[in-house]
């Protein structure tokens, strides 16, 4: 495997891209998504926490979750991805 390195607007391609005319595409997306969030948490997390936050409260309206308080990393802290 190799690192690519996406900008703003590509990330946000290859995270999106569903080809609606091809079975079970949403699999595909799903597994893109939990390949980014395997790669975002352990980088948030050493970014130090009041940092990490900051970047989180930005995406905030941006992120649909059940999770009610941002605070990811704490949420996250010593769990194995």
């Amino acid at each position: 495997m190799h690192t690519v390195t996406l900008n703003g607007d590509e990330a946000y391609a290859y995270l999106r891209k569903r080809d609606t005319s091809e079975f079970d595409s949403a699999t595909g997306r799903m597994e893109r998504q939990g390949e980014y969030l395997e790669e975002l948490i352990p980088m948030l997390q050493g970014m130090g926490k009041s940092k990490a936050n900051e970047i989180l409260k930005e995406l905030d309206d941006y992120i649909v979750s059940d999770v009610v308080n941002l605070d990811l990393l704490e949420e996250t802290e010593g769990m194995e991805f």
